[in-house]
């Protein structure tokens, strides 16, 4: 229970940030080429590595869930 704790908190400001990131994208799509260039790259590395995190505390999510077989077990 922890560490599902744990990983919603993490997900939670991962959230944040990528919202954030969305939102700083759409926004220098409007600017001119040389005033967002750079900008769309680091964007794109920030998109991919908050991506990446989620996946892992997705992987995480689902290790710490209770297995089907274990329902109504007790030791």
């Amino acid at each position: 229970m922890l560490a599902a704790g744990v990983m919603h908190e993490i997900n939670n400001p991962l959230a944040t940030i990528l919202a954030c990131c969305e939102a700083l994208t759409l926004r220098t799509e409007t600017w001119p080429r040389a005033t967002g260039q750079g900008y769309d790259e680091y964007l794109k590395i920030i998109d991919a590595e908050v991506q990446r995190c989620r996946r892992i505390v997705e992987g995480l999510l689902d290790f710490s869930r209770p297995k089907g077989g274990d329902k109504g077990r007790r030791t």
